[in-house]
């Protein structure tokens, strides 16, 4: 029998899952009222920031830091279709497609700040013993 090896990397799995549970998350939207949505909501979003940290255990520095550039940059460019629609009053895109670029717009959006946040604290947590080290090379001396 032969092992079947999958097209994408875990770490990339896990940044689709990131996609897909914030992307459920968004769709799931509704007004307070709607117990059910709100709590398929809030779970797609726990998952979501799960699977982004996975993919942050999993991806070098500099691979998170690039995800989290073009994360950001899909923010703007989905911001900025959304802004045009918007400003235009008639927009390019029909209903259907207007909703589908907010969603699309949110889904980024939760993900580069997951993304940005687990870098910072990739970063943070590698710098953590550093003081340490500066202050005991440093030498006082009265020349």
């Amino acid at each position: 029998m032969s092992d079947v090896v999958s097209p994408l990397s875990h770490s990339a799995r896990s940044l689709l899952a990131a996609l897909a549970c914030f992307a459920l998350a968004g769709l799931a939207d509704a007004p307070l009222s709607a117990t059910p949505r709100v709590v398929l909501a809030l779970s797609a979003t726990v998952a979501g920031v799960y699977a982004t940290a996975r993919y942050a255990c999993s991806a070098d520095r500099v691979r998170l830091a690039r995800t989290a550039i073009a994360l950001w940059v899909a923010v703007v460019a989905l911001a900025a279709v959304a802004a045009a629609g918007e400003a235009g009053g008639y927009g390019p895109l029909s209903a259907g497609g207007d909703a589908a670029v907010r969603t699309a717009t949110w889904t980024a959006l939760l993900v580069a700040g997951a993304t940005t946040a687990f870098l910072g604290f990739r970063e943070y947590g590698s710098r953590a013993g550093e003081p340490a080290t500066v202050e005991s090379e440093i030498e006082y001396s009265n020349n």
